[in-house]
């Protein structure tokens, strides 16, 4: 049903972008319309702010338009150089765990090489949710909140 409402083929349009830089941090703030054809159908606010530090604090809310079904889930991709580092995070694992069956896994904190991120299926699909994480560090990046998140060598679409 998410194919046939045209959630597979959206442009992203940026409708605003602003940038202040204040005392000890820079704020960016945009405003995304996602279109079906002509029709804005989700409409996301990003808050980006940089500290003094190089770290990244970053807020983003969206609403979804009428017309579509409730979304399967709303995320973030994030592409990397090339990174061979192990990935340790807190939460759930050490096996992929998704919400409808999380409760096969420890909350511990978790060490894997990227290479064991990913679940071998014989037909490829998306594979290796960590569900109900604290913290992620990967390489340079370190990440804290409340997320699912997966690592892959490839993009959903590939």
């Amino acid at each position: 049903r998410w194919k046939s409402a045209g959630l597979y083929g959206l442009s992203a349009r940026c409708v605003q972008c602003d940038a202040q830089r204040l005392a000890h941090e820079v704020v960016i703030d945009s405003r995304w319309h996602y279109l079906r054809g002509d029709e804005v159908v989700i409409v996301s606010h990003w808050r980006m702010t940089f500290d003094g530090e190089g770290k990244l604090h970053l807020a983003v809310d969206g609403e979804r338009a009428g017309t579509l079904p409730p979304l399967p889930r709303i995320g973030l991709n994030f592409q990397v150089p090339d990174q061979h580092q192990p990935v340790s995070w807190l939460g759930y694992g050490p096996h992929e765990n998704y919400p409808d069956r999380r409760t096969s896994a420890c909350f511990s904190r978790w060490q894997l090489p990227l290479e064991e991120m990913t679940t071998p299926y014989i037909f490829p699909t998306e594979n290796g949710l960590r569900c109900d994480n604290k913290a992620l560090d990967w390489g340079r990046w370190h990440v804290a909140g409340d997320f699912h998140f997966s690592v892959q060598p490839y993009s959903t679409a590939q």
